[in-house]
């Protein structure tokens, strides 16, 4: 018989629900048919090769087979005192088209799915992506192969955080380039700490408007001081264009537009100025003391969204709050 291999309980992360153990290269799904026990190990792990955890708890399991490509092994419980949990998260594959080898608990962005139907995922490449489109590998994985991930509308998916620890409440969301997320950014609420030493947290989508609202005049936080309004953008996969129709014959649109500066409380607005003739855009913020009192016969202000500040650090505190929806659209001109 191979030897029995033993793990120590504390090179492991415990669920607390069950009291089974796993650490990042070990980890099961009950398979309720035949009370096997579907693990993805080590490639090292070879038929026959046993584990248990603690002497004497009950828990223990042989491999009894192996299967190629995820590098899944079947494997059978040697102690008959263990007994299986009741639910177990909803987990599916993913196929790693990054690249590089992801590490585990990264938010990943969804790019397709291949001709096995896995879907393909690689590193977030913007801000603030839709949760439709975001999952979180529980393990990690290597270029060119598949891996275990969740999604956050079945479970609170475990994710790594960017910097100080969430509170719970915070909305956050993916960044371009990096596999955390970051409070601010939009597209999921906190739930609550897993692991503060490993910087790991517990999310679910955002159920605000503006999280799910994709369209014209979208206003995005582009950093701590600055916003930016979505709009015509064909390599970030934005059709929509930022139409203002002012009466039957006068249609303008507003490009996207970055890094508009915010220094305190404010609405983002549409500027539209009438000048020589001509109807200029431009977004601007309004201090939201001074929004009534900033219209004019040549100026017109039409309020996008609600910025709150944080005086204290100087930065936007949160998600910009949407308040124009769809194209903007008058029954006659502006002047």
């Amino acid at each position: 018989m191979a030897e029995v291999k033993q793990k120590r309980q504390e090179l492991f992360r415990g669920l607390p629900d069950t009291g089974f153990i796993e650490d990042p290269q070990l980890r099961r799904s009950i398979d309720a048919a035949n009370e096997a026990i579907l693990w993805l190990l080590r490639r090292t792990d070879e038929v026959g090769d046993e584990y248990v955890f603690e002497p004497g708890d009950g828990i223990g399991i042989r491999v009894t087979e192996k299967s190629k490509g995820v590098q899944n092994v079947f494997v059978e419980n040697t102690q008959e005192e263990y007994v299986p949990p009741e639910e177990e998260p909803e987990e599916f594959l993913v196929y790693n088209d990054y690249g590089s080898d992801i590490p585990a608990y990264s938010a990943l962005e969804v790019t397709g799915v291949n001709e096995e139907g896995i879907k393909e995922v690689t590193r977030p490449t913007e801000d603030n992506l839709n949760p439709a489109l975001v999952v979180f590998n529980t393990l990690p994985i290597s270029s060119g192969e598949a891996g275990p991930a969740q999604n956050a509308f079945d479970v609170d998916a475990i994710f790594t955080y960017a910097s100080s620890e969430p509170s719970v409440g915070d909305e956050l969301g993916t960044q371009a380039d990096d596999f955390t997320m970051e409070v601010g950014n939009q597209g999921f609420i906190y739930q609550g700490t897993h692991d503060d030493t490993y910087d790991l947290g517990l999310v679910r989508p955002s159920a605000t408007a503006a999280a799910g609202y994709d369209g014209p005049f979208k206003v995005v936080k582009a950093s701590d001081t600055t916003v930016d309004v979505q709009g015509y953008n064909v390599g970030a996969s934005r059709l929509f264009r930022n139409y203002v129709i002012l009466g039957s014959n006068t249609a303008e649109e507003l490009a996207e537009t970055t890094g508009v500066t915010i220094t305190a409380e404010c609405y983002v607005c549409l500027k539209i100025t009438y000048v020589a003739s001509a109807y200029v855009l431009a977004v601007v913020a309004v201090a939201s003391g001074s929004f009534d009192s900033v219209q004019s016969a040549t100026e017109y202000y039409i309020p996008l969204a609600f910025v709150k500040w944080d005086g204290t650090g100087a930065i936007i505190d949160g998600t910009p709050l949407q308040l124009q929806f769809g194209i903007i659209e008058g029954t006659g001109r502006a002047f």
